[in-house]
């Protein structure tokens, strides 16, 4: 993986540098593009990115409308569901600036789990944090929805 250091921050920044290091080997970086779409609604992913720059948004098309979930910058990941899940994705990744994204694909985390299991330990505990984190907001989203499209009703 050419020069690219990856920089220890958001979920990175819980692994020692050797640990970081065995990441990129497994790894590679994505120089991205505004504009550029990263994943799509409905195609198959199986990586988990790491954003280290730009920002990007998480999209969903409905009824030909896209409706903005999330917005990622440096230090967020996304494609955890699709790393863990095979189906299709849930939504699009849409990049609103130029950036850098380290991405891991299924089969290489493997090796990574298995060359580097505390480093793994410490990457699946704080994906599992930030995942039940969205997923209670999204919980949160979802209750406050049906209240307030009953009190407009």
């Amino acid at each position: 993986m050419d020069d690219f250091k990856v920089k220890p921050i958001g979920l990175l920044a819980r692994l020692s540098a050797a640990e970081i290091e065995a990441l990129t080997q497994c790894a590679r970086r994505r120089a991205v593009r505004r504009d550029a779409e990263i994943v799509r609604q409905g195609d198959h992913n199986e990586s988990l990115f790491f954003v280290q720059e730009g920002v990007f948004h998480a999209l969903r098309r409905v009824r030909s409308r896209d409706i903005i979930l999330g917005r990622f910058e440096p230090g967020a990941f996304f494609g955890e569901v699709s790393l863990f899940d095979p189906g299709p994705t849930t939504g699009t990744v849409r990049a609103i600036t130029d950036g850098a994204l380290l991405e891991i694909r299924r089969p290489q985390l493997d090796e990574f789990v298995v060359g580097c299991p505390a480093g793994a330990a410490a990457l699946f505990l704080g994906l599992l944090e930030e995942t039940a984190t969205r997923l209670r907001n999204a919980d949160q989203r979802f209750a406050d929805s049906i209240v307030w499209g009953t009190l407009l009703k």
